[in-house]
């Protein structure tokens, strides 16, 4: 049986292409169902919009090379993350996890991108998303998805997604003017709610109880019933009525969660970030993962981490 995990999302996104140099859907040209996982060496690379797109000498079983196709994200989304048109050059071997062409050719959409030493020069980043792959790879939890307009605005801006790349994440889509959906009672069990990243428009209609759309009366419903509700609040710096807001959704149980890296992780990306913020969500959920690489052991662990035998010296 699996268990109700409403998940709310006001904006999210991941990296998508398509099979086609056209902007189509994920949805309609990749099979989430067909995960691969591919190393070779670029052949060449194609940094123009509205994906990046490199190809790849694949070495099958046999010993015979395949060339395969494969698609990034928009350039200047990559540019905002890091990636420069020298991240990846002709003669470097990649390792590459996605997934396959619904056709079966040799196309392929890029989730993770690691160089042979390691080091990720693509991965999706946004929170949201990123936690709900993270739910669909546990397998055990049904997710429930709210789009807000202003979320999927977001999403196309920042990543150049449609709504429907989104919905195609989660088990179960709501549309937010459907005050009678299943999640809008109480009686729609669940273990709780995130709302990733949360507004402070959103923040205030929670934290006054406004519960004027699905989104915001799915809130209020968690917070009755004495559910887990997580509010990743995304803005800085903070004005007083920003405050008071979140004090008050404290108050009333929710746990304000603003986005704030752990930087003594060490991470080497956004996704790194990302990946590692995902992971303590779902801790404050009581769920398995293995979404944190390293987590804080003391610094005595620490410095020993970094080869330091002297260790630390305390008075």
């Amino acid at each position: 049986m699996k268990l109700l995990y409403p998940l709310v999302l006001t904006a999210a996104a991941l990296l998508t292409a398509p099979l086609a140099r056209a902007h189509h859907s994920f949805a309609a040209e990749f099979d989430r169902s067909k995960p691969v996982k591919l190393t070779g060496v670029v052949t060449k690379l194609e940094w123009q919009n509205p994906h990046i797109w490199f190809y790849l000498d694949v070495k099958n079983d046999d010993g015979t090379m395949t060339e395969w196709s494969v698609q990034a994200g928009a350039p200047s989304f990559l540019y905002r993350n890091g990636w420069r048109k020298d991240s990846v050059k002709p003669g470097d071997e990649l390792i590459i996890t996605g997934y396959s062409a619904k056709d079966g050719s040799h196309n392929a959409f890029a989730q993770q991108v690691r160089l042979p030493d390691g080091r990720r020069v693509l991965g999706g980043a946004i929170i949201g998303a990123r936690l709900l792959a993270a739910l669909r790879r546990l397998g055990q939890i049904e997710t429930h998805l709210i789009i807000s307009p202003a979320g999927a605005v977001t999403a196309a801006q920042e990543m150049g997604l449609n709504r429907q790349d989104l919905e195609q994440m989660a088990d179960v889509v709501h549309n937010i003017r459907d005050i009678g959906a299943a999640v809008a009672s109480g009686s729609f069990q669940s273990m709780g709610m995130v709302i990733a990243p949360c507004s402070m428009k959103t923040l205030a209609s929670v934290a006054h109880g406004l519960s004027d759309n699905l989104l915001t009366r799915a809130a209020d419903v968690i917070l009755k019933e004495r559910r887990r509700l997580v509010l990743v609040a995304r803005e800085t710096p903070l004005n007083l009525a920003h405050l008071r807001n979140m004090t008050l959704a404290t108050e009333m149980g929710a746990i304000v969660m603003p986005p704030m890296p752990a930087f003594y992780a060490h991470p080497k990306t956004i996704e790194d970030v990302v990946d590692h913020l995902v992971g303590r969500i779902l801790d404050l959920f009581d769920i398995r993962h293995n979404e944190i690489a390293q987590r804080w052991a003391g610094l005595t662990d620490e410095f020993a981490r970094q080869n330091n035998s002297d260790g630390v010296q305390t008075e």
